[in-house]
């Protein structure tokens, strides 16, 4: 029973992960993941395709084919591919655009995303095969006749 008498029936999840500092653990039913305190309260809703445990103050999520962070305020930031915070910061993506984040929110330049660079690659290649097929045209028309 809790606080004013009601019987209290605990919810039961498909996942859970242990309690971390910051009192919260995720949690997950038919697929959907979201946070719960130790009392049990919902705190962030489980409306996720993945949600990792919280470490340093943020848990990453996961929302169809995008990545993000979300603090224990529930303020998320979204990018394109991110990797867990293993250290004090992370590699994120946006729009084929590589940042280091820091745990305060800072981005901070990289480089560009490996798809990109691919791109710009094959960009390359084959302007390149423009070019030397152009100049191949070029040099013929000017070849005196034998």
């Amino acid at each position: 029973m809790d606080k004013t008498g009601q019987l209290r029936i605990p919810h039961l999840y498909d996942e859970a992960t242990g309690f971390t500092a910051e009192d919260r653990s995720a949690v997950a039913i038919q697929g959907k993941f979201g946070h719960i305190d130790k009392s049990g309260k919902v705190r962030t809703p489980l409306t996720y395709d993945f949600a990792s445990y919280y470490q340093h103050g943020l848990s990453m999520v996961r929302m169809k084919d995008k990545y993000g962070f979300i603090d224990t305020t529930n303020r998320l930031i979204i990018y394109d591919e991110a990797f867990p915070f293993d250290r004090v910061t992370t590699i994120v993506e946006r729009y084929w655009i590589r940042y280091e984040l820091s745990l305060d929110g800072r981005e901070k330049f990289t480089g560009f995303s490996y798809k990109l660079d691919a791109v710009l690659i094959i960009l390359g290649l084959l302007l390149f095969i423009w070019l030397s097929s152009l100049t191949q045209r070029m040099i013929s028309k000017f070849r005196p006749v034998r």
